[in-house]
């Protein structure tokens, strides 16, 4: 049954007829996320997952609100299915998706994540932190400048940093593009 709407899908991806009944009801892309979503759900290995979940995650347009709940719906049915849950961190297998916080004072051991399941699977790290060191000012086409002002606009008699209520200005003409910075 899925691999036929599969192929429906399929068909009506390469159709240039208009609908038959509302132009505004139902779209090829709310079909496939729906498609994958009852598939996964169902546990039928008669859909390619990733081809459909391509297709859903290259929209390149605003999503209606029916194609936005189903493509999340199709998120969470992947989430959830325990078929993808192969994944097993220093030995220990995973339950549920592999999502892990580390705050400075971790030991900086390696992690060896495996995947023992069947199928391919994509892994993607993000790593993000605060610098401890000063940045520079940089950028392309960007520069960075400071002036500072009083709460009613004039500027201070000494810039150097006073406590006290202070704002910056993000509108220094210089006669490039420019990006400021509140303080």
């Amino acid at each position: 049954m899925f691999g036929i709407a599969a192929q429906a899908i399929n068909n009506q991806r390469q159709s240039t007829t208009k609908p038959l009944w509302r132009a505004d009801y139902g779209t090829n892309l709310r079909d496939t996320a729906g498609l994958l979503t009852l598939a996964v759900e169902a546990g039928s290995d008669h859909i390619d997952r990733d081809r459909l979940s391509t297709q859903i995650g290259s929209a390149d347009r605003s999503l209606s609100t029916q194609e936005t709940v189903w493509s999340l719906m199709a998120a969470h049915a992947l989430i959830e299915d325990s078929a993808t849950h192969a994944l097993t961190v220093n030995g220990a297998p995973q339950d549920g998706p592999l999502i892990r916080h580390y705050e400075s004072d971790m030991a900086l051991d390696p992690l060896t994540i495996r995947n023992t399941g069947p199928r391919d699977t994509y892994l993607t790290v993000t790593s993000l932190g605060v610098p401890d060191y000063p940045l520079t000012a940089g950028g392309y086409g960007y520069e960075i400048t400071r002036r500072y002002f009083t709460p009613d606009g004039k500027t201070p008699r000494s810039t150097a940093r006073a406590p006290g209520p202070a704002c910056g200005c993000p509108d220094h003409n210089t006669g490039s593009r420019k990006a400021g910075r509140a303080l």
